[in-house]
């Protein structure tokens, strides 16, 4: 015996509860802690049951914990760290930091609650969203308090308030305004997939931008009240008073003449303006960090031309170490990938609703098995696996010889006809001399599906009542390793389907794996065409708010950029382009657009009479520190991703990082330079209709202005 390999199939008829025991128990007698374990001395057993994929995708996510209640600590520790002055006991931001991280986490489960209620399913990649949206959101209690932090501390607080989020507010809420419409065109995509992951990510965006300007802005408030109480609270203990002169921060500081003092500027703030002054302070700067960004792109655009993969691996979605894993496996090497469509992959051609005793169907049955089996992609080895060749063979065999198959139902036909031999067993070479018809047909095959010919058949056949309502022809395809030949093996049995649609209405051929191949052949067009959409909202709103055509075109090159970037990211990690990256593609434009957005937007408000390269630095220092801040958060969030058990929640660490790497280098880095450069220049005007909060070079110079005039709204810029 040649055999490397059995395999068994059992079939169940019962109660979906009692067949979800019985694959439970069976899961369990082969298996350990999830693991194979090999029971027999002489023989290896590998299984899945069709419960396995979900016990395996469950286990994917409870295996995670861990790694998710990490991300939270990350997260929620960073915040509390960095939203405020981190080495003080009362101007820090502590307390606020960790309302902040459970504001976005409310905004979560409020999008949570409104998709669930508007019948949106829900599946496990959808535990991976509030980490990507906690990024999203804590970039805006950063820019937030950054805009607070510049105002006059002579203003009251609701002013101080009123002014940070006249400043801010604009730009917030454009830039969740694109990310909601990014999410809702890319719920355009034809997968289900991405469809219900954009669903939850729109409703869960909006839900944070209203906590932001509602929610946050009043706790921001109260922390402000506390800090400047006279003496101040202590941070996070707010019952207590700070007395003592030993803790830093802990009085007001004035200067030498009892007046505001200026507000200390970050270490990361100047860092930030000291990179940008230095790379436009020459123009040899400013065109070799544009080539520098220009040429990682396109080694990006060289690389995505070289080939992207657009293969699926189901198993991505399970544990790395699985009993269903090592299922596959043997499946794999010794039948070939019959789940995914890899190797020795099944088909069928179903037929229904006609009336299968006339003459005329029982020849179109023949001819399109025999041209499914001389299809390119069909295996002729394997051959054709006919019920109505074998039944009609036993027919003419046994005629006459019961009430179900009388002389006169008989029709005789050419013996030489075309196709008659595609289904044939191995030995036989004459085809059938008659074919059976009339009334008596389905009581026939009934008899033949009993006998020891017939019982193998007995799933090609769906019975209505007493009729035959579908039948199906068996074949296999060649062995296939790659996603070209699988959409060309779809292509072929779409075109057969077309072409038997006149003679058998409504006939179609089909395998399971024929949803991923469709996959693999549409993915490219629907990504861009997502992308595009994405980028149009972009424009569109950004055109809304940005007050100059300019800007808008800048931001649109910036975002195309990173994009191009995170398709060269997908060849760098050897990933494929799928529906987990299409999601995680079009996540991106959220977070691209948060980067970028406040950057630009920032610079539109600096003084139109500063020259660009003053406007682009003044612009980092007001904003570098809470971008980068949010950069670092969100890695923080997708870090312990990297050490998942599933490839699938790795794929998203890989993809994000390269999301925070490109966005962020982009925002804080390659933008400024390009507005520094070609950036628009505005016109000024006495008063502004968003009050200007003093910039950092107007605090350089405070000595200058009178706390009376700040506070009468003369800014200087």
């Amino acid at each position: 015996i040649s055999a490397t390999a059995v395999r068994v199939d059992f079939v169940l008829y019962a109660e979906w509860e009692d067949m979800d025991t019985w694959e439970g128990a069976l899961t369990l007698h082969f298996t350990k802690n999830d693991l194979t374990e090999q029971r027999y001395a002489k023989v290896n057993v590998y299984l899945q049951a069709e419960r396995s994929r979900d016990d395996e995708l469950n286990r994917t996510v409870q295996a995670d914990i861990p790694l998710f209640a990490l991300a939270f600590v990350l997260m929620s520790t960073f915040c509390a760290c960095f939203l405020g002055k981190t080495a003080s006991w009362t101007q820090s931001r502590r307390l606020l930091g960790v309302a902040e991280f459970y504001l976005v986490i409310f905004g979560c489960i409020a999008g949570y609650g409104a998709a669930m209620l508007l019948g949106v399913p829900f599946t496990v990649l959808h535990q991976i969203l509030p980490f990507i949206l906690v990024g999203i959101g804590i970039d805006d209690a950063f820019v937030i308090c950054g805009a607070f932090d510049g105002t006059s501390k002579t203003m009251s607080y609701p002013e101080r308030i009123e002014v940070a989020v006249q400043r801010v507010g604009v730009s917030i809420t454009l830039t969740k305004l694109t990310s909601l419409a990014s999410f809702l065109l890319g719920a355009t995509c034809v997968f289900p997939a991405v469809q219900w992951f954009c669903y939850y990510a729109a409703s869960s965006c909006f839900f944070i931008w209203l906590l932001h300007l509602t929610a946050f802005p009043a706790l921001l408030a109260l922390d402000a009240r506390r800090a400047g109480a006279d003496p101040p609270r202590l941070d996070p203990c707010a019952c207590f008073a700070a007395r003592s002169p030993c803790l830093p921060g802990v009085l007001p500081v004035g200067d030498a003449n009892g007046q505001e003092a200026a507000p200390e500027e970050s270490l990361l703030g100047k860092g930030l303006s000291m990179m940008i002054r230095f790379l436009t302070s020459h123009v040899a700067g400013i065109v070799v960090t544009i080539l520098l960004f220009l040429a990682v792109a396109g080694i990006a655009a060289w690389q995505v031309s070289n080939g992207l993969g657009t293969d699926f691996d189901i198993m991505d979605l399970t544990p790395d170490q699985s009993f269903l894993r090592d299922f596959y496996n043997k499946e794999q090497e010794h039948f070939g990938g019959l789940s995914t469509g890899g190797l020795a992959l099944p088909t069928n051609y179903y037929i229904r609703d006609v009336n299968f005793s006339t003459v005329e169907v029982q020849r179109s049955m023949e001819q399109v098995g025999a041209e499914m089996l001389a299809l390119k992609s069909i295996n002729g080895e394997r051959g054709l696996k006919s019920w109505h060749t074998m039944f009609t063979l036993w027919a003419n065999q046994y005629k006459g010889t019961s009430p179900s198959l009388p002389l006169e139902a008989f029709v005789a036909v050419d013996v030489n006809r075309d196709g008659c031999a595609a289904g044939l067993p191995n030995g036989i070479t004459s085809c059938a001399t008659h074919f059976l018809t009339g009334p008596t047909f389905p009581n026939a095959v009934i008899e033949f599906l009993w006998t020891s010919m017939g019982a193998q058949f007995d799933g090609d056949i769906h019975w209505e009542g007493n009729d035959i309502s579908v039948i199906r022809l068996r074949a296999t395809h060649v062995d296939t390793v790659s996603s070209e030949q699988q959409i060309e093996s779809l292509e072929e049995a779409e075109k057969l389907t077309e072409k038997w649609q006149a003679a058998l209405p409504g006939s179609f051929m089909n395998s399971g794996a024929y949803i991923f191949f469709d996959q693999y052949r549409i993915i490219v067009a629907q990504m861009t065409s997502s992308i595009g959409l994405c980028l149009g909202a972009v424009t569109v709103i950004s055109a809304l708010v940005l007050a100059h055509p300019l800007s808008v075109l800048i931001v649109i090159i910036v975002l195309g950029l990173v994009f191009v970037d995170l398709m060269g990211n997908i060849v760098l990690w050897d990933l494929d382009l799928n529906s987990i990256s299409m999601i995680n593609l079009v996540m991106a434009v959220g977070l691209v657009v948060d980067y970028s957005m406040h950057m630009a937007h920032n610079f539109s408000l600096q003084d139109g009479t500063l020259p660009r390269k003053r406007r682009a630095e003044l612009a980092v220092r007001e904003m570098g520190q809470p971008i980068f801040l949010g950069v670092s958060t969100t890695f923080l969030a997708i870090l312990p991703l990297a050490f998942s058990s599933s490839q699938a929640f790795r794929v998203f660490f890989k993809m994000f990082f390269g999301i925070v790497v490109a966005g962020g280098a982009h925002g804080l880095i390659f933008l400024p330079v390009l507005l520094s450069l070609m950036g628009p220049s505005m016109d000024v005007e006495t008063k502004t209709e968003v009050e200007r909060i003093e910039n950092l070079e107007a605090l350089e110079s405070n000595s200058e202005h009178s706390p009376k005039a700040d506070k009468e709204g003369t800014f200087s810029a």
